[in-house]
């Protein structure tokens, strides 16, 4: 039998776990102002990390920063 109040206890003990924000292409594509069909593309082309929980496809919030990362144009110093 399990002792919630232990239980309980050791994982207060921990502290908090951030679990990372997953976000939904629609909400993804709402969010960045583009369409659903562009945010599938990128990730049918491996550009965004996904998890996929039977049908269900997330895109964590670190897989978002990388790609959008990626897909600004390298700076280039004035002085150059």
């Amino acid at each position: 039998m399990i002792d919630a109040k232990a239980t309980a206890t050791s994982q207060a003990a921990r502290g908090p776990q951030a679990i990372e924000e997953h976000l939904s292409p629609e909400r993804l594509g709402m969010l960045l102002g583009c369409s659903t069909s562009k945010i599938r593309k990128a990730i049918w082309r491996h550009e965004l990390e996904v998890v996929r929980i039977g049908r269900l496809v997330r895109i964590p919030a670190s897989s978002v920063q990388r790609w959008l990362e990626a897909s600004r144009p390298a700076r280039q110093d004035a002085q150059a």
